[in-house]
């Protein structure tokens, strides 16, 4: 089975990706492909899109001075696409707001709408991510409800016009687009899809993509000590000037510009909140911004410890997945599952490292670790 998408960047600046619509429509095209093949053995992907991105919010956007650019994904030419095999986001058209929304009219008119309507296309889906019902996708949309396909989406005002306009079987819990990412759209999309198409084609987000390179290996703890060597050089070089320079009292009046506050986190908390990010980030990348705002809200409570931070960012990016998962399975709206897993999450592992000990814990056995390696061979 294969997927249409047709929308816009939006009309508000306050979501977390929308301006990427390469990522945006690639990261759909890899979940719909965890939905296992239908029985005709078709793989679920993207065949078609349609995709405005616009520098300006839509709200406020001038159509006769703004610039925009089209997205497409398919065979726009006419012949028919296979998901499978022809899937590339690519740029067709940039211009003026007004003139690139002509050009998705007339292409939907003419090929989107027929490719709908046209059954060896076998297309049974569709996702509208804040698109415009009254005007530019109003042939798609209607192809859409002829074929009864499932649809949806993100853009709450959007789609309820959509709904009113032509009774379009819309699935899952569509709404609004705030505060979510390309991941978080993604996977409410593909489970609203997946219930509909009914059994046999159940999406979970943790079985391997048949769209795509496989999943990167997740790094070692190594090569995540690695990447954080510039924040253990630039902290450990800064700290010890300030020890050095402490002890001066030529420098004692520039020295006490910096508080003790300042000075106590930059050698206790930067250093941990650094590995809690980078390994959340690095094992659970596809979470983007939201593992960066859950890791550094729980590494608050690994004061001076940094195998505390990188087992809080390790925790972290084990929960992201399945906690958004869940979120979406009981019809969470999307924007506050981001809000749950990117702010309850990092705040519930805080609190379990504060009230468990496991931070003084760790701090004992780093503190052994380098006795440890210290102590001179015998």
């Amino acid at each position: 089975m294969t997927v249409v998408i047709i929308g816009s960047s939006g009309g508000g600046m306050a979501t977390l990706g929308h301006s990427d619509p390469v990522e945006l429509i690639t990261t759909i095209h890899k979940e719909l492909g965890r939905i296992p093949p239908s029985k005709d053995g078709f793989t679920n992907g993207v065949s078609y899109a349609l995709f405005v991105s616009c520098s300006a919010a839509m709200d406020s956007v001038n159509p006769n001075r703004d610039v925009a650019t089209l997205w497409t994904v398919g065979n726009f030419d006419g012949s028919e696409a296979d998901a499978a095999s022809t899937f590339q986001v690519k740029p067709v058209y940039t211009g003026l707001l007004k003139d690139v929304n002509q050009k998705v009219t007339e292409m939907e008119e003419h090929i989107l709408a027929p490719a709908i309507r046209r059954k060896s296309s076998n297309i049974n889906g569709m996702i509208c991510i804040s698109c415009d019902p009254s005007g530019v996708n109003c042939s798609s949309l209607t192809a859409a409800a002829e074929m009864n396909l499932s649809v949806t989406g993100s853009g709450g005002t959007s789609l309820s016009l959509a709904t009113s306009l032509y009774e379009i079987s819309l699935v899952g819990n569509a709404g609004g687009s705030v505060a979510t990412t390309n991941y978080t759209k993604a996977v409410s999309y593909c489970y609203a899809l997946a219930n509909s198409w009914g059994p046999g084609q159940e999406y979970t987000p943790f079985s391997e993509s048949l769209n795509g390179s496989k999943d990167a290996k997740k790094p070692g703890l190594g090569s995540i000590l690695d990447a954080c060597l510039p924040s253990f050089l630039a902290v450990g070089v800064a700290c010890r000037l300030i020890d050095i320079l402490s002890g001066s009292l030529r420098f004692s009046p520039m020295l006490s510009l910096l508080d003790d506050q300042f000075i106590s986190q930059l050698k206790y908390q930067a250093l941990p909140s650094v590995c809690a990010i980078v390994a959340a980030t690095s094992l659970a990348p596809e979470h983007s911004s939201t593992a960066v705002m859950a890791a550094a809200v729980a590494s608050m409570a690994c004061w001076g410890s940094i195998l505390s931070g990188l087992l809080a960012g390790w925790l972290v990016s084990l929960l992201l997945g399945r906690a958004l998962f869940t979120c979406i399975k009981f019809n969470i709206p999307a924007t506050m599952s981001n809000i749950l897993v990117a702010g309850l999450l990092g705040l519930s592992v805080s609190f379990l490292f504060h009230c468990s000990g496991a931070v003084y814990v760790l701090s004992k056995c780093a503190e052994y670790i380098r006795i440890v390696i210290r102590a001179s061979p015998v």
